[in-house]
């Protein structure tokens, strides 16, 4: 199958940032590393291993793509300027653009696909790198790091790729250029699902405990896909007892809430895997490699008279995407969570010293924007400042400017916020509540600052909800819902611009079009 052959995908990585050593690979005309040169040493894996990272991280370099995992859960509703991206449209509306066509599902298939072919063509040939002695412990530990992490990218992908789509193949071999083509099937899920588990075990004990630096694996990375992996298996008592494991392992912690999206504590002891971006790496188009997620959430505050566009307001608003009035229904004050994590009310600040706005009538510098005072914000009313999370909000500490549609800030993937919850939800199934409440409850401090609002039960509902104040817009909540076969019916309930047209197919998405083609691989069902 020719995709699965060539697509080894290590195409435009920007590979010499990690390791400043322009002499280790070559690039083709088509700007894919050749087997021969980058694979053939140590030094060559430990360059090639970077192109699964890229491919993990791609997706939130792209507009169109970069809130897949947040288009359309229960927690989430279109923004003004929705009709602006018709791939975002689709994704968040879940119409008949939602289709085999759609560019993000082929452009996540395909990467992931292609991250595949390069986990599996290092792990077959690595042992055998050139200039390897075996007796040398620090060549040894080098290796397995590299193995470490190409065991869990393969992990990573089978992951999200069943997770989003159900129906997928089992790429366990490397692409093989010489071989003929041939139609694909898709693999048998358990042996996927068996496969995942076993790469992320394997990677544990490879993987170091502590980051050689911001958004390298550890262990506890490996740990806590391997929690939520048992949690999809339905291995309730293993769920809880792995991610007991990543929490107590004493290489990270919960940090205050105001630090643990915040642009000046990348890197805190939270996170487990966070992507990276750097406004010095190159990226396409002359733009620097870039998070485009800051802007996505932000409402056209600025279209409201009297309120300029300003880093504290929100820097450059697109209105793509928000939390919906049901998401902020579930908190109560004064969870700490409501006031670190969004931005509810905006202030009328009197324009930007080069461009200065009037005030309207009866308003004075830093009063609030209201529905009284409001005005018509360019026709959008109070729409203009929706309440909406600030998880991706950016200021300009790590070189953002005003005018930037994209960001620097890591953008994360893992954290142990998530790993309290698999481990609640793994001791409630498990029938052990009393733990259950235990890890829980350690959110519910946090975010309180005392035990006043612990939780004295917890059942699916309550886990449900927690779930969605600690993690909403986080990309984790759509794949929990399908777990737990919720989704459809909370996305009808609660979710205003999806929910008029979600059907029970789209809980998986469409095969590309493009792969059904050339392979032969069946569509879901419900797609054609």
């Amino acid at each position: 199958m020719k995709f699965l052959k060539h697509s080894i995908l290590v195409a435009s990585l920007p590979l010499l940032i990690f390791t400043g050593c322009n002499d280790l690979i070559d690039l083709d005309p088509n700007g894919q590393v050749t087997q021969e040169v980058a694979l053939g040493t140590l030094e060559g894996y430990e360059l090639s291993i970077v192109g699964a990272y890229r491919a993990g991280r791609d997706p939130y370099q792209s507009n169109p793509d970069c809130m897949f995992k947040n288009a359309n859960d229960d927690l989430i509703k279109g923004g003004i300027l929705l009709n602006d991206d018709n791939q975002v449209s689709a994704q968040a509306r879940l119409n008949g653009a939602f289709n085999p066509d759609l560019g993000t599902s082929t452009r996540l298939w395909n990467s992931y696909l292609g991250g595949l072919n390069l986990c599996n063509t290092i792990l077959a040939n690595i042992d055998n790198a050139q200039g390897v002695n075996p007796n040398n412990p620090a060549q040894v530990a080098r290796i397995n790091v590299v193995k470490g992490e190409a065991y869990f990218f393969r992990a990573y992908f089978h992951y999200n790729l069943i997770v989003l789509y159900d129906n997928i193949p089992l790429v366990n071999t490397p692409p093989n250029p010489s071989a003929p083509d041939f139609s694909v099937k898709p693999g048998d899920k358990a042996a996927i699902w068996a496969l995942i588990e076993s790469d992320l075990k394997i990677a544990r004990t490879l993987l170091s405990a502590t980051p050689s630096m911001n958004g390298k694996l550890t262990k506890d990375t490996a740990g806590h896909l391997l929690a939520k992996t048992y949690l999809w298996l339905g291995k309730y008592a293993e769920a809880a007892t792995t991610a007991t494991e990543v929490i107590n392992s004493g290489s990270h912690s919960l940090v205050p809430l105001n630090q643990v999206f915040s642009e000046k504590f990348q890197g805190n002891k939270e996170i487990l895997l966070a992507w990276q971006f750097t406004k010095v790496e190159p990226g396409v188009s002359g733009e620097p490699t870039a998070a485009r997620t800051a802007q996505q959430y932000i409402p056209l505050y600025d279209r409201v008279q009297g309120v300029g566009r300003a880093f504290p307001q929100g820097g450059r608003p697109w209105a793509r995407l928000h939390p919906n009035s049901y998401y902020f229904s579930l908190f109560q004050n004064p969870d700490g969570r409501l006031a670190a994590w969004h931005k509810t009310v905006w202030n009328f600040d009197g324009g930007t010293p080069d461009a200065p706005e009037a005030l309207p009538a009866g308003v004075t510098l830093g009063d609030p924007v209201t529905a009284a005072n409001v005005g018509a914000a360019s026709g959008y009313g109070i729409d203009a400042i929706t309440p909406t999370t600030w998880k991706y909000h950016e200021a300009e500490t790590l070189g953002r400017t005003i005018g930037d549609a994209y960001g620097f800030k890591e953008v994360v993937e893992f954290r142990l916020g998530e790993t309290y919850l698999i481990a609640a939800e793994g001791y409630m199934r498990s029938g052990d509540n009393n733990t259950a409440l235990v890890y829980i409850n350690k959110l519910r401090e946090r975010a309180y600052g005392n035990a006043t609002h612990n939780f004295t039960f917890i059942n699916e509902d309550v886990l449900l909800d927690e779930h969605a104040r600690e993690l909403g817009q986080e990309g984790v909540r759509w794949e929990m819902l399908k777990r737990l076969n919720l989704l459809v019916n909370r996305v009808k309930l609660y979710n205003p611009t999806a929910g008029p047209n979600v059907q029970p197919h789209h809980a998986r998405w469409p095969i590309p079009r493009s792969f059904v083609q050339l392979t032969g691989f069946p569509q879901n069902e419900g797609y054609n």
